[in-house]
């Protein structure tokens, strides 16, 4: 990068102006080591664990929405078995199960997200 040939507020990214300030940026050594990462890392697993991921509104709302849906589904389930007055034992294994799904359900959603590098994550 040439900070020259950029506009007034481009800086170097964290990583590139320590390389840069020590002039590593030509060392052969240096080089080779980063080509060894790139390697053993691969592409995209490079990008999924370097890459900058936003944290917008959207993946905090996302995020609050699989805790309420927890929450809420838990309360549900009991509300309907006092309603339908099933002795606790009954309903137990189903209230117990819903957060297990639930996390599942999320778990599976964010190794999904987490794989594109760049994507935005749930987060609260």
């Amino acid at each position: 990068m040439q900070l020259e040939h950029e506009p007034a507020d481009q800086t170097y990214p964290v990583w590139e102006s320590l390389v840069m300030r020590t002039g590593a940026q030509d060392d052969a050594e240096v080089i080779a080591l980063a080509r060894e990462v790139w390697e053993a890392l691969g592409p995209n697993e490079y990008a999924r664990q370097l890459r900058a991921r936003p944290r917008t509104s959207r993946g905090f709302f996302e995020g609050r929405a699989w805790r309420a849906l927890g929450v809420f589904g838990m309360v549900a389930i009991s509300i309907a078995a006092e309603e339908a007055g099933l002795r606790w034992w009954l309903w137990l294994p189903a209230l117990l199960a819903w957060p297990v799904a639930i996390l599942s359900i999320f778990r599976w959603r964010f190794r999904r997200a987490e794989r594109r590098g760049g994507a935005e994550l749930p987060h609260l």
